[in-house]
């Protein structure tokens, strides 16, 4: 698409698919050195009750950044500001775009050569990402999105990036939300993590009746990951939460 200009200062040449955060714009910052970055704003074409639970979405983002700020694996936020659609106004975020690669694609690129990610490239992505959940966590804030695709990995600097919490949850003192959402949620995703980036993009299958000596089916990758790892990411999956790891530490 041609270059666009948003609120006279971001200039942005692609929007991503929609999302629940409304449209996110690929631009840089015209009165920041041409900064890389991510424009989260409701979708100006949608119909106002989608756009208010969009700019929730924004709005909760921008709390998790703003409370996590400074930890080298967070995409920083950079700004914000409010902007128009009918004369209704609408807030929107500013944050630093991630480089480097998304961590799926590297999955999916590897795994169509029926390849694997090198074991210690991926447990260095993981102990970065641990280390944000825990940081979170102490702020009692639970990510509850870890996906591949929300992770961004340049393997020149060897940095992590992870992006998109609009769907954090936000546990204020609690364990766990009515909802059932707690710090355990995160670990259960990571383990979900492990096993996809250790099978090439397969999704666990996960009998709710497990019993505690459990070990998930890693199929034919079986043979060349070690027991010890299978169990670890076998306790971050299990059903019982009794059973699986109570916390990221």
């Amino acid at each position: 698409m041609a270059d666009s200009l948003f609120d006279n200062r971001y200039r942005y040449d692609y929007i991503y698919p929609r999302g629940r955060s409304g449209e996110t714009l690929r631009a840089v910052d015209t009165l920041d050195s041409e900064r890389l970055v991510v424009v989260k704003r409701p979708a100006p074409n949608d119909a106002p009750p989608i756009r208010a639970g969009q700019e929730v979405s924004i709005l909760n983002e921008r709390k998790v950044l703003t409370r996590l700020a400074g930890h080298p694996v967070l995409t920083a936020l950079l700004g914000s500001g409010q902007f128009f659609v009918g004369g209704m106004p609408h807030q929107y975020i500013v944050i630093e775009r991630g480089t480097g690669d998304i961590v799926a694609n590297m999955v999916s690129e590897k795994a169509a050569r029926d390849e694997r990610l090198p074991e210690l490239e991926m447990l260095i992505i993981v102990e970065a990402l641990l280390d944000l959940l825990q940081t979170a966590h102490g702020q009692d804030i639970v990510y509850n999105d870890v996906d591949a695709k929300h992770l961004f990995w340049d393997r020149d600097l060897y940095r992590l990036k992870v992006i998109d919490w609009g769907n954090a949850i936000f546990l204020e003192g609690d364990e766990v939300t009515q909802q059932g959402v707690s710090r355990q949620s995160d670990v259960y995703q990571v383990g979900e993590l492990l096993y996809f980036m250790l099978t090439g993009g397969a999704r666990p299958e996960i009998p709710r009746n497990a019993g505690e000596d459990f070990i998930v089916d890693f199929r034919r990758d079986a043979e060349r990951i070690t027991t010890r790892l299978q169990m670890i990411v076998s306790k971050a999956l299990h059903p019982n939460l009794r059973v699986r790891y109570r916390s990221i530490a």
